[in-house]
């Protein structure tokens, strides 16, 4: 019975920080996406001055 009740205790932890490391990397997905679209409309603007 005690094995069980640490199972899921440590079952339920490790859920979380699951959820946790998800919503971090989506967090950085997201930073990333913004950085690249910042990126590519500055290289549209260096090559409209450049021609």
């Amino acid at each position: 019975m005690a094995f069980r009740t640490v199972n899921t205790v440590l079952n339920a932890r490790c859920e979380a920080i699951e959820a946790r490391t998800d919503a971090r990397a989506a967090n950085l997905k997201g930073a990333m996406a913004g950085l690249k679209g910042e990126m590519t409309g500055l290289g549209a603007r260096i090559d409209e001055r450049a021609a």
